[in-house]
């Protein structure tokens, strides 16, 4: 959970409290996120594993066209979090995509996204949508009635 104060408003007497929550991921998964536009990012990465092992994978930026604008090699220790911004990574970026690598530990990963207004700074954590799982395979088989089991 983030929490930002902010100041009294046109409607309110007292300042505001802006909270965004992260919701859980499945470390190592990978997955993309979407940019909106206007707001500020910084890219939050966390080392979740033991042993001391780093983890490490492959961070990709993206413009609104789906060129990529920036791909980086990510390390971070076990135990410990980074945090990258997005203006780093290069000038209108849209999506954002991690491929953790197999070895080490695994990453974790969201987004923290920010727009200052005159009344203080709003928040929102963006967790990724982890990436399709392929289906090798469809089952057929033969049945007497039609989408009744």
């Amino acid at each position: 959970m983030i929490t930002r104060t902010g100041r009294p408003g046109v409607l309110d007497s007292t300042g505001t409290l802006e909270r965004a929550w992260g919701a859980a991921a499945v470390p190592g998964t990978g997955g993309v996120v979407a940019l909106p536009s206007g707001v500020a990012g910084t890219v939050l990465l966390s080392g979740v594993g033991s042993g001391g092992r780093a983890a490490t994978g492959v961070l990709r930026a993206y413009g609104a066209d789906g060129a990529i604008l920036d791909e980086r090699r990510v390390r971070v220790a076990a135990g410990r979090t980074v945090a990258i911004p997005v203006a780093s990574l290069g000038t209108a970026v849209a999506g954002l995509d991690l491929v953790p690598d197999a070895k080490g530990a695994a990453l974790a990963w969201s987004v923290l996204a920010s727009v200052v207004e005159p009344d203080g700074e709003l928040v929102s954590l963006l967790t990724p949508v982890p990436d399709a799982i392929a289906q090798p395979s469809v089952d057929v088989r033969r049945a007497t009635t039609l989408g009744l089991p």
